[in-house]
């Protein structure tokens, strides 16, 4: 039978051991310590197993040595058991007189030499380790008191060093040599101001125990010139943001750095990290110049979203006080999205034919425009918009597929009839809710939620009057924002545009009251202006009013007083103005009545200039105005809890 692979080796290896003797083992031993690796060193997979393999090892080797202590007894010659066992023969038991029949052959537990003087070796391990330990200590303060003579050599250093280049430079003062190219007298540096290029070379030349005057005119100015460079660089990678730095290190660094060993040198002259020269070092100017074009177009793109979601048929601006964002300028009044997202995605590719992404167009969305929430804790919201996403809410509760959202339920119109959704409920019965004004005790008006239950048929024809309303409704709404916003694009000269409308009443009060004063407070009344107009260029200016008035009325006649001081502001601030357009929501107690009308009619007779009075469809009149007065009244209560102003009456804020 052949011999195999690991017979053959073993037979090799007792050839070399009888051939070459100790030579041999010892030239084994040399080889497995060379390829021997510290466990620290190996992974923790190949650290567990070289364990596992030592532990076997160890265990293999005890049980040999416990192997090694029993078989003297069970292998001894039976000439010796035989002669033993006549011995024993006479041993009589501690029972009895009579002899044992058989031998019995005890064997008393043996302690393990290795173990003998473990507790000896346990307190000279530990008198070493405390030995260590003391050691490590003076180590310590050792390494502390070298620290601190180094510092004060170098410092000792350093001090002779200025000294001798300040002699040195007022001996080539003395003798013309105008070592720091300077033209007038020489001025005395302090050791932490920074050396300029000339001089800083200078003084590296001293330093290695060379004369400047001695060294050819040629490679001083090299010298000069690269610590020039290097401080230019420097100096601009220092002042650059983050991509202005990687364009920086891509221009110094290059393969030519590390060939010549001078990356760390580069490096410590610049103060840019060497792994930056090393990521860098290939060049790919079109990339960044890609990278460049792609961020313009994307800040261009960021501009033109931001300007479509800001306006009033996009967006309405909230009017209250706490309803802000804070933003890297400070704090910024919310807007609340007229539509969804996936709607104004549609329409603004429609407006601009452009291909941004619908991702692309919710990410660049500014965090002050909110997500349109319907039936969310809001107020002033259009009754009808109100009353159709109630009536929608209705309909799906009784089986029909509508979607909750008004506009997108309109939208649905277009390609599906108003009775197909009607004919799709399932309850017979439906359970109805509306806004709606209803007569007080007291003989007053108030507008509250009526719950009522219809039969389906006449839920039907209910919805069907509405639906053609709210249809109208939301058309005439769309005309208005686009009207408006086709008129501030193209005011023409000598016109100007006032949108304007009141807000919520503003509370006087102070940082510390009595508790009193909360039942006896006042208000004022807030009504912002804002006025666009176009001077001498085409671009849209705008100038922001706020009046403030005692009058709690809330009437065309305080309106009438605003509408005169505007009048006369705008005069002196825009030449030559032949038309006014008023912009505003259409409550009949403020600017849809007799009195307004009386004014549109006789404007230039009243205040020298035509007027036109444009009205918004009931609940729609949003619009910047309600920014400007949530504003000012967050910067009021702003003072007043930082204790500036004490508001009690209306002239406080002025």
């Amino acid at each position: 039978m052949p011999m195999t692979k690991a017979e053959k080796q073993k037979a090799y290896r007792d050839r070399k051991k009888q051939q070459e003797g100790e030579s041999y083992l010892e030239k084994e031993r040399q080889r497995t310590k060379a390829y021997y690796v510290p466990i620290a060193e190996r992974s923790k997979t190949d650290q567990e197993k070289r364990r596992k393999k030592v532990r076997k090892l160890v265990q293999k080797h005890r049980e040999r040595n416990r192997q090694s202590t029993i078989e003297p007894s069970t292998s001894q010659p039976s000439q010796q058991v035989e002669s033993t066992s006549q011995e024993q023969e006479q041993v009589v038991s501690s029972s009895t007189d009579n002899p044992i029949s058989t031998p019995l052959v005890v064997r008393l537990p043996c302690q393990n030499p290795k173990n003998r003087t473990r507790k000896r070796i346990s307190r000279q391990v530990a008198k070493c380790n405390r030995e260590i330990e003391r050691l490590k200590g003076e180590n310590i303060n050792t390494q502390r008191k070298y620290k601190t003579v180094s510092k004060r050599y170098e410092r000792l250093v350093k001090r002779t060093t200025q000294n001798k280049s300040s002699e040195n430079v007022g001996q080539d003062k003395e003798t013309g040599n105008d070592t720091h190219g300077n033209d007038g007298p020489s001025s005395s540096k302090s050791g932490t101001e920074k050396l300029t290029p000339r001089k800083r070379t200078y003084k590296e030349l001293r330093d290695e125990g060379l004369s400047p005057s001695k060294i050819p005119k040629i490679v001083k100015n090299k010298l000069v010139l690269a610590n020039l460079l290097t401080d230019e660089i420097e100096d601009v990678y220092n002042k650059s943001d983050q991509q202005a730095k990687a364009i920086v290190t891509s221009i110094v660094s290059s393969s030519k750095l590390k060939e010549y060993k001078l990356t760390k040198t580069l490096s410590q002259s610049t103060g840019i990290r060497r792994s930056r020269l090393v990521k860098k070092r290939k060049k790919d100017w079109a990339k960044v110049r890609k990278r460049t074009r792609n961020r313009i177009k994307r800040e261009s793109l960021r501009k033109d979203i931001l300007t479509f979601l800001e306006r009033d048929d996009n967006s309405r601006e909230m009017p209250g006080k706490n309803d802000k964002t804070k933003t890297e300028d400070g704090h910024v009044q919310k807007r609340i999205l007229n539509d969804n997202m996936a709607f104004l995605h549609l329409k603004y590719k429609t407006e601009t034919s452009s291909n941004v992404s619908f991702s692309r167009f919710c990410t660049m969305r500014p965090k002050n425009i909110g997500l349109t929430r319907y039936l969310s804790r809001n107020k002033c919201l259009c009754q009808k918009h109100q009353n159709m996403a109630l009536a929608l809410k209705s309909m799906k509760k009784a089986g029909a597929s509508v979607p909750l959202n008004p506009d997108e339920f309109i939208r649905k119109l277009r390609t599906t009839p108003a009775n197909t959704f009607l004919s799709s409920l399932v309850d017979e019965e439906v359970v109805f809710s509306q806004w709606k004004k209803v007569d007080m005790p007291d003989g007053r008006k108030k507008t509250v939620i009526v719950d009522q239950t219809l039969k389906k048929e006449d839920f039907n024809s209910i919805m069907n009057k509405q639906i053609c309303e709210f249809s109208q409704h939301v058309q005439r709404v769309k005309a208005q924002y686009a009207a408006i916003s086709t008129l501030k694009e193209n005011l023409p000269p000598g016109h100007i545009l006032v949108q304007m409308d009141f807000a919520e009443n503003f509370a006087c009060s102070s940082a510390d009251e009595v508790q009193s004063a909360y039942w006896n407070g006042t208000a004022v009344t807030l009504h912002p202006v804002v006025v666009y107009f176009k001077e001498n260029s085409d671009t849209l200016k705008h100038k922001n009013f706020v009046y403030v008035s005692d009058d709690l009325g809330h009437n065309f006649g305080a309106v009438y007083a605003f509408i005169k001081d505007i009048v006369n502001e705008m005069k002196a601030a825009v030449n030559d103005i032949k038309m006014v357009h008023y912009w505003t929501d259409s409550p009949s107690s403020q600017y849809r009545n007799k009195s307004a009308f009386y004014v549109v009619s006789d404007h230039k007779n009243l205040l020298g200039i035509q007027a036109i009075w444009n009205y918004f469809e009931t609940g729609h009149g949003k619009g910047p105005c309600d920014g400007i007065g949530g504003t000012s009244k967050r910067t009021a209560d702003l003072a007043i809890r930082q204790g500036k102003i004490v508001v009690q009456k209306c002239f406080r804020l002025l």
